[in-house]
């Protein structure tokens, strides 16, 4: 295997670990969210109308 080939996929596989943990911290963190904040998570009923908006521009 060649010197560069190798290289590939070594990046490939690096590019590939980066990806999976930030999908895991991604996770780990709105879950934390969820828990500190649980009424920005809710879902609305279904014939509930739409929240107003937080703020004002």
């Amino acid at each position: 295997m060649l010197l560069s080939e190798k290289g590939f996929y070594l990046t490939v596989f690096l590019l590939g670990l980066f990806a999976a943990i930030s999908v895991q911290k991604n996770v780990r963190d709105i879950a934390a969210h969820r828990d500190v904040y649980p009424d920005l998570h809710r879902r609305p009923e279904r014939n509930e109308p739409p929240a107003p908006p937080q703020w004002t521009v």
